[in-house]
């Protein structure tokens, strides 16, 4: 019964008091909201109690690679942080080979997560049922009820908020970062940043119908995965040639 307003203002207000500290700080918060992934799988195995039907995976790849990759397409928006990886790797003191290691290994887990998520909504539904739900993950575990918890669904989605707040955070704190240096300049930034980002989030939650704003991110989250980090790639390539050519 909380007005989404609400619930909005309490995320955005959060992703503000973070966005405010030096990364030191934040990334710090990273490091503990990692832990609850841990806790968000074992709430998963709860799951497991469930009748589960493995032969809903099969056969694997009848659809085709093509249909396979016009599918991933929906997966975008579950991925969205990563970017942010291009301005903070040059804010990382120390071996860049250790940092990008630990950047693939992010990668990879968060990938992994996804995919185990996806595998439990597979075989605990089938093809017809899993097309009528919304939200299959939040739909398995409503039905779960303990002695001493009741409602596992809420208490999932009460965790989840808590990683997924460290999104927000990142993209506020570039926002003000990759405009200036200055500190006093840099949170009055944050705080508009932040004003921008409630007033569009509570439009659009408004709205009945946002495809047209669906499309329009998943268009320039594709630029800034694809074709900004390979352009960055070649200008640097070219700089460093001409700085051995100058040097020669």
């Amino acid at each position: 019964m909380t007005p989404g307003w609400v619930l909005l203002l309490l995320i955005i207000g959060t992703g503000l008091y973070l966005a405010l500290e030096n990364l030191r700080v934040i990334a710090r918060f990273f490091v503990l909201t990692s832990v609850l992934f841990g806790l968000l799988i074992l709430i998963s195995f709860l799951n497991f109690n469930n009748d589960m039907q493995v032969s809903n995976i099969l056969p694997i790849g009848e659809s085709g690679f093509v249909q396979i990759l016009k599918g991933s397409e929906k997966t975008f928006f579950s991925m969205l942080g990563f970017e942010v990886i291009l301005y903070f790797f040059a804010q990382v003191q120390g071996n860049h080979k250790g940092m990008l290691r630990v950047v693939s290994l992010a990668n990879c887990f968060v990938t992994l997560f996804y995919a185990y998520f996806v595998f439990i909504c597979l075989i605990g539904f089938s093809p017809k049922v899993l097309e009528q739900v919304n939200e299959p993950v939040l739909y398995i575990l409503k039905g779960l009820s303990y002695q001493l918890f009741d409602r596992m669904d809420l208490i999932f989605l009460t965790i989840w908020i808590v990683p997924m707040t460290a999104t927000i955070v990142s993209y506020l704190c570039i926002a003000g970062k990759s405009l200036t240096t200055n500190q006093s300049s840099y949170r009055r930034l944050v705080w508009i940043s932040g004003l921008l980002v409630y007033l569009i989030g509570w439009y659009l939650s408004t709205l009945e119908n946002i495809d047209f704003f669906y499309k329009w991110m998943q268009y320039g989250y594709l630029i800034m995965i694809a074709p900004l980090p390979i352009l960055l790639l070649l200008v640097s390539f070219f700089l460093k040639n001409n700085e051995k050519v100058g040097s020669a």
